[in-house]
């Protein structure tokens, strides 16, 4: 799969940027001297962690070249590093362990809560949001389309992403953790159009499908066809505004309270 794209990522920072906010507000700690940010994408989230907490050592890690090259160039004060957390070693230990949008790219996400819990103190939390994709109906409408292009090609969202319910991580985080706090939210996006709502997937949801298609044609082909469906889906309003209702995840997981 093709690397990242930061820019197309931050068109809609606005969006991205709340559950961050949001996620951050719920954190209640004493005392913060160091934080994670998991997943750091182009550093968006890791700029706002680094104004709650403006003292603390801060560290973003990604696994993309190319978010780390435009988060590096854009928030130069941030501590950034390329890597990949399943592999990552490191003697470190954070009061936060935190990640925005990224847990559901991770394909053993048991084996990643084993991860995240032994690189928070023992006093310390760990933070996550992540979209419950799997559930909405852009990406029934995706798969949909896809496989009408492809039809014997078996791909699912299975193979990129993995999905559970609340209880689970739950159960979980529960090994590791004294104290957990979850939630869900519906942020209901106003779009300008079901285009726009396509333009915004293409970066995350969609960009899995589009890496599996040899040719621009053919790109531009699953594009259309997802966007007409999409407007079944999500009407417009009438001021020619289309709502795109978007579910995601809340955990904040204390390990020493």
């Amino acid at each position: 799969m093709d690397d990242w794209n930061p820019d197309l990522y931050l068109q809609y920072s606005n969006q991205r940027n709340q559950p961050v906010k949001d996620l951050l507000s719920r954190i209640a700690l004493p005392e913060v001297k160091s934080v994670l940010d998991y997943g750091c994408g182009p550093g968006n989230s890791t700029h706002l962690v680094s104004q709650k907490w403006e003292n603390a050592r801060i560290v973003g890690i990604d696994s993309s070249g190319a978010m780390i090259d435009k988060a590096r160039a854009t928030y130069p004060d941030i501590e950034w590093k390329m890597q990949d957390i399943m592999t990552w070693n490191t003697g470190d230990k954070f009061d936060v362990v935190f990640s925005n949008a990224v847990i559901q790219w991770i394909l053993n996400q048991e084996k990643l809560m084993e991860k995240l819990a032994g690189m928070v103190t023992e006093s310390g939390v760990i933070a996550f949001q992540m979209p419950e994709y799997g559930d909405m109906p852009v990406a029934k409408i995706i798969d949909e389309e896809y496989h009408k292009l492809r039809r014997t090609d078996t791909f699912s969202l299975a193979d990129v992403f993995e999905f559970h319910r609340p209880d689970w991580y739950y159960n979980t985080l529960c090994r590791y953790s004294t104290c957990i706090t979850m939630w869900q939210t519906d942020y209901i996006h106003e779009m300008k159009s079901a285009e726009d709502i396509v333009t915004m997937i293409e970066s995350t949801g969609l960009r899995p499908y589009l890496a599996r298609l040899e040719s621009n044609e053919q790109k531009k082909l699953l594009i259309d066809s997802i966007t007409e469906s999409l407007k079944t889906e999500y009407r417009e309003c009438s001021n020619g505004k289309v709502l795109f209702p978007f579910k995601r995840l809340f955990v904040v997981a204390y390990k020493g309270i």
